[in-house]
């Protein structure tokens, strides 16, 4: 399964290291997708608060572990 889309709109204080930054949080939310087989249809928004990537990808993908499964079919 790949993931199609997935837009990412980090703070200004990711600047330095965005392109890794996004990376860590994609693998997160990918991680996240494969195991639970969920795929949220609505968007995921997280205050970052001065928070480091690792500590958002975590929180990504909990909410995407929370979404709970889709079946095959595409249904929710």
């Amino acid at each position: 399964m790949r993931i199609r889309r997935l837009s990412l709109v980090l703070p200004a204080s990711h600047k330095r290291t965005a392109a890794h930054d996004a990376r860590q949080i994609a693998e997160a939310v990918g991680k996240a997708v494969r195991e639970t087989r969920a795929a949220p249809l609505a968007p995921i928004s997280i205050d970052a608060r001065g928070r480091n990537a690792a500590s958002l990808a975590l929180e990504a993908s909990g909410r995407i572990r929370t979404a709970g499964p889709r079946d095959r079919r595409g249904g929710g």
